[in-house]
């Protein structure tokens, strides 16, 4: 695991620079948003570059509180 400032991974920091989510909620669509944005990439090669499974979700519910 390599410290991405002080996030899990770069995928993870991303989502939180990116959407900014404050809710369980937020996070929710967060996904699904991101879900259907990769399914509706045509171009294979692209597809392939992004991993949705490297976001770490439970990381980011922590910082809720």
């Amino acid at each position: 695991m390599t410290d991405f400032n002080w996030w899990k991974n770069r995928a993870t920091w991303l989502v939180w620079i990116h959407y900014n989510p404050e809710t369980h909620w937020d996070l929710e669509y967060i996904k699904e948003t991101l879900e259907d944005a990769v399914e509706d990439i045509e171009n294979p090669f692209l597809k392939d570059l992004i991993d949705l499974n490297e976001i770490d979700w439970n990381e980011l519910e922590t910082h809720f509180d």
